[in-house]
């Protein structure tokens, strides 16, 4: 069904495969790397210091990424990309996916 709605959407066969299979590594990998955060404890950053004064951007990253890390709102955020992405190179407009924010 999705392979169908994505060719009358205008994708051909092999575009529609190659999104169907990136969508299936997003979801795949977001999974595994919210389980093996799981697993492990999930890095806290322990031992590692960033100079917030010299690297601003890197700190920031650093934090959100052991400290306050959202999985959910990470992975929402990749689905609202790749949907966007989607409907910008369908050739035809795609009725039954949610409007873009």
């Amino acid at each position: 069904m999705l392979l169908q709605m994505m060719e009358q959407a205008g994708f051909t066969v092999e575009e529609a495969m190659h999104a169907i299979f990136a969508l299936g590594h997003h979801i795949l990998g977001s999974v595994v790397a919210e389980q093996e955060a799981r697993r492990t404890g999930a890095p806290r950053g322990e031992g590692v210091h960033i100079d917030p004064r010299r690297f601003p951007r890197v700190s920031q990253v650093a934090r959100l990424r052991t400290q306050d890390h959202d999985f959910d709102r990470e992975f929402e955020y990749g689905l609202q990309v790749f949907v966007t992405g989607l409907r910008s190179a369908a050739r035809t407009p795609i009725e039954c996916l949610p409007p873009s924010r």
